[in-house]
């Protein structure tokens, strides 16, 4: 998803995280435009810790085989998030869901040029 860095991190509608221990390859510049990666299946629900944690309403749920997946919006943006297939019949499209995100795990891209940073 799209974010703006701040000196603290990110923090945009249902979405947070504190980038202070993230391996930047150059010094970040607040107010910079980038892209968050971010894996379905490293989030957690409802835990703790994590680098970015997410607080935003489900659109829609898909089972996909074996796996599941809620749809998370981020104002017009999905973020899609793996969870167990046992949720599925408890999510419904509107619920709030807080998902976080570990920090080893998360990729940040500069906005313009796709490179890492």
């Amino acid at each position: 998803f799209s974010a703006t860095l701040t000196a603290k991190g990110i923090s945009t509608g249902g979405i947070e995280a504190d980038l202070s221990g993230y391996p930047f390859m150059a010094t970040p510049t607040e107010g910079r435009g980038v892209t968050i990666g971010l894996r379905p299946e490293h989030f957690r629900i409802g835990e703790g810790g994590g680098t970015v944690r997410l607080t935003l309403p489900v659109r829609h749920t898909e089972r996909t085989g074996s796996d599941a997946t809620a749809f998370l919006d981020n104002g017009g943006q999905l973020v899609a998030v793996r969870i167990d297939p046992g949720m599925l019949a408890r999510l419904k499209p509107g619920d709030t869901v807080t998902a976080t995100y570990p920090a080893e795990k998360t990729n940040l891209f500069d906005a313009n040029s796709g490179r890492r940073l």
